[in-house]
């Protein structure tokens, strides 16, 4: 079968979905904004540790002919995303190996993206009660100190 005016549009399929969109799509569905929110761990701004409610960004921007496609997205929070379009920074690199560089509109490099870490842990329980460096001890209300 010969397709020599025929189009040939192959799309990326996570888990049995289409994720990749190219030119057919400006809008990021539901199923490829969670794919881009899980892989970013939230705005991608080297200064910034926003991880939730962030916008999903053309990095080559739609109306320059950047495909709806992973490779092509990343995440900013509102205001990164709003700086962004103003011209305060740009980025260059890819969102798929987070080898993004960032530059602000005057030329210098904007740092390092700091990493991205869980909630902190729990405290370890004390080894031991605590005690005055004194030896002073205290009444039950802990109100009155005297000399042990």
């Amino acid at each position: 079968m010969h397709t020599c005016d025929g189009t040939v549009r192959a799309f990326l399929r996570e888990h049995g979905h289409v994720v990749a969109k190219g030119r057919r799509r400006r809008v990021v569905d539901p199923v490829l904004r969670t794919l881009v929110e899980l892989r970013d761990g939230g705005c991608v701004h080297p200064l910034c540790t926003r991880r939730r409610w962030v916008d999903v960004h053309h990095l080559v921007h739609w109306e320059d002919g950047g495909p709806t496609d992973p490779a092509n997205l990343l995440c900013l929070c509102r205001e990164h995303h709003r700086q962004h379009h103003q011209g305060e920074f740009t980025i260059e690199g890819s969102p798929v190996t987070g080898a993004l560089t960032f530059r602000h509109r005057y030329g210098w490099l904007i740092g390092a993206r700091p990493p991205r870490v869980g909630p902190p842990d729990p405290p370890p329980p004390p080894s031991r009660t605590w005690v005055h460096p004194y030896g002073a001890k205290s009444n039950v209300l802990g109100l009155d100190w005297t000399a042990a």
